[in-house]
């Protein structure tokens, strides 16, 4: 099963119209013998905010994501004049636009029916995003015996038709692997977050990443 069929998962359950995502966490690791599962759970429902798992197998992998939505104001759902088009910090040639054509293949493909992404301004989803980041990771560094996480915190909303460039920052890494931070940004941060890859066969051996 691919990113977009996982997700797809998440359909399953409703009640959440014009909430926004503030939180994703994508894992991918060897299955283990107790193993994740497939399909899409609810981890946990209060009156403004929930947690959802969606988990499937893919290259004899396990893989999720886990998002937490919130119930958002109603202001931040609307872009404000000032800021549409005041492209800051984007070279040209750098970025990524999200088109409303876009979004709306997206949309489609997940079944995700939340208006906010289906307006003649939609906010970006934030799964859209998440797969946008996914795609920017060298794949070479993914090998068979790879393991990943990367969580994505979404600061502000991001409107179709804006451009954003990640930036990408080295940090020490873990014992077994590399670590990376990462922020989305033009005329402000609008999404950040921290990429972990750890080979699980040198964690298995007990051999420090060199």
């Amino acid at each position: 099963m691919d990113y977009r069929n996982g997700i797809k998962q998440f359909s399953n359950y409703k009640g959440f119209q014009g909430w926004v995502i503030a939180k994703a966490v994508y894992q991918r690791s060897k299955i283990s013998c107790a193993g994740i599962g497939q399909g899409c759970i609810l981890v946990k429902q209060r009156s403004r905010y929930a947690i959802l798992q969606s988990s499937w197998i893919k290259e004899n992998m396990e893989e999720s994501v886990t998002i937490t939505l919130m119930e958002p104001d109603r202001e931040i759902l609307v872009e404000d004049a000032v800021h549409r088009g005041a492209e800051k910090f984007c070279k040209e040639g750098e970025g990524k636009f999200f088109p409303i054509g876009e979004i709306q293949d997206f949309v489609t493909d997940v079944k995700d029916d939340n208006a906010i992404h289906r307006t003649s301004h939609p906010i970006v989803p934030g799964l859209e995003i998440l797969e946008y980041v996914l795609s920017k990771i060298d794949t070479q560094e993914v090998q068979v015996t790879q393991e990943v996480y990367l969580e994505i915190y979404f600061k502000h909303p991001l409107f179709a038709g804006r451009k954003v460039e990640i930036r990408w920052k080295d940090t020490t890494g873990t014992k077994y692997g590399k670590e990376w931070e990462f922020e989305g940004i033009n005329d402000k941060v609008y999404f950040n977050g921290k990429l972990t890859m750890i080979d699980g066969e040198k964690r298995k051996n007990g051999i420090e990443h060199g």
